[in-house]
């Protein structure tokens, strides 16, 4: 395991030397201010890197949902529901995602243009989102 940390480390200082844009995003347990065993190991990471001085962002957060929930429920609180901080609302579009296949909102790409599948977009049609992705009832 050290060995393997070891060639991160390496990786990042010959990355920052040659100039390249490293950033890192830590990936925090219930919160950044959270406590807990896998945010104490994250900071430990983190303090590796200090002397690269790489530009740290907020990181995400793992939340209690799908396999978090499952396996690390003894950090979330006891009443937790299952809940995501990246939902949006589908009514407030930000950025778009195109899927491989060119799927996009109610439309796909490759059949219709893009100003036709904005227009014909309706937020009541959104089952669920998350990041941006949005799943679509049908019509």
């Amino acid at each position: 395991m050290l060995n393997e940390y070891l060639k991160v480390l390496y990786f990042a200082e010959c990355a920052v030397r040659a100039g390249l844009p490293v950033y890192l995003t830590p990936a925090w347990l219930v919160g950044e201010a959270d406590d807990n065993p896998y945010n104490q190991k994250t900071r430990e990471v983190l303090r590796a890197f200090e002397p690269l001085n790489i530009p740290m962002g907020e990181g995400n957060i793992i939340f209690p949902s799908g396999n978090a929930l499952r396996y690390l429920k003894e950090y979330f609180a006891e009443d937790v529901t299952e809940s995501s901080p990246y939902d949006e609302d589908p009514a407030d579009l930000r950025t778009l995602s195109f899927e491989a296949d060119g799927t996009l909102l109610n439309g796909n790409i490759y059949q219709d243009d893009l100003l036709k599948l904005l227009r014909s977009y309706r937020p009541e049609s959104v089952v669920h989102s998350t990041m941006n992705h949005f799943l679509i009832k049908p019509l």
